[in-house]
């Protein structure tokens, strides 16, 4: 309790104090950071994030693994002073991303946008997914194919994810660590410097088979207890943590994040035909690391960051463990603004 009062006073505490400082136009060196706000920053990943689902089957050591027809993401992203806006797509190159035939056709819409206060660092995003087939097609052969399912992997074309979230961090030491270098790369980090990080989390997801048949799920385990069509949960999460920035060789960096927190989330299951609705609260612990190594100068900016998280949750005595985690790969240019951009937002500053 006193570590959820803690950071609640922080982030809370500050944001008052902070909100009257939402300009960082003035582009400040010190010994420790650089601010490139006379830049645009143009930044180019791929990633491997995508929405994937484990059902959690009755027969022993069988589960049901339900993922999209994707292979990786491409994502883009723009920034500028305080500001920066993305949105991912799913490309077809190599053959990746594109085996409609077995596994069905995936779509992804999914867009995030972030921006910095003077010690605080805030991000938006929205992922909506339709179309995924059930990977581990092959251990439940005997019963798809009892239901004149004939291809290699089962298609759910109608199954669709949503995901919608926010998250806020609070840096103690924001005059000597760079916030936005491990991301947003709207600053430079000359010197390593880290500090304690404040963090709260609010999402919000829902799992929708309600067009999907998913009647044939059901032949997998106790046929009295369907599965549900629809999953939606609410969760909120506070924590506090420690990021670190390594500078090497002058423009070669590590960085690191680390933050465990604790949470509460509420889920809503609703079952076809007349299977009654499921309320449940859960008591959640996660943590969320964050790793990256690359090279940043004024101009160029390149590297790998790999995200984890993991957590577990408890209702009723029971409980259930899960993780996520992906790799992203990117590439960055930074460039005089257009006059256009430039103007608009030291008019935004001005006001503020």
């Amino acid at each position: 309790m006193l570590i959820l009062f803690s950071c609640l006073q922080n982030i809370a505490g500050q944001q008052k104090q902070d909100s009257t400082k939402i300009s960082v136009s003035d582009s400040i060196t010190n010994t420790y950071k650089e601010k490139l706000d006379r830049y645009v920053g143009l930044r180019l990943d791929t990633n491997t994030n995508v929405s994937k689902f484990s059902f959690i089957n009755r027969a022993p050591l069988k589960n049901i693994d339900v993922v999209p027809n994707q292979d990786y993401q491409a994502r883009i992203a723009i920034n500028y002073k305080w500001l920066t806006l993305a949105f991912s797509f799913s490309p077809k190159i190599g053959g990746l991303n594109d085996n409609v035939q077995e596994k069905g056709k995936t779509k992804i819409t999914s867009f995030d946008f972030s921006f910095n206060l003077k010690k605080t660092q805030h991000r938006l995003f929205f992922t909506k997914t339709k179309g995924y087939y059930l990977s581990n097609s092959e251990i439940y052969r005997a019963e798809l194919l009892n239901q004149n399912i004939f291809s290699r992997y089962a298609k759910l074309p109608d199954f669709e994810s949503i995901q919608l979230g926010s998250e806020t961090f609070y840096f103690y030491n924001s005059d000597q660590f760079s916030k936005v270098f491990s991301r947003d790369k709207s600053e430079i980090q000359l010197k390593s410097a880290g500090s304690f990080v404040s963090f709260l989390g609010l999402y919000y997801s829902k799992i929708d088979g309600s067009e999907q048949d998913l009647s044939f799920l059901n032949l997998f385990t106790n046929k009295d207890i369907p599965y549900p069509n629809i999953n939606e949960s609410y969760y909120g999460a506070i924590g506090k943590g420690y990021a670190y920035n390594y500078i090497f060789e002058k423009n070669f960096f590590i960085t690191a994040l680390g933050i465990p927190s604790v949470g509460v989330q509420y889920s809503r299951l609703q079952y076809p035909f007349d299977a009654a609705d499921t309320n449940k609260t859960e008591l959640t612990v996660s943590i969320l690391t964050e790793a990256s190594i690359g090279f940043s100068d004024k101009k160029w900016f390149t590297g790998i960051l790999g995200n984890y998280t993991g957590f577990t949750s408890t209702s009723k005595g029971n409980k259930l463990a899960g993780t996520k985690g992906y790799a992203t790969l990117f590439i960055g240019y930074r460039f005089a603004p257009p006059k256009v951009v430039k103007n608009t937002f030291e008019y935004i500053d001005g006001q503020l």
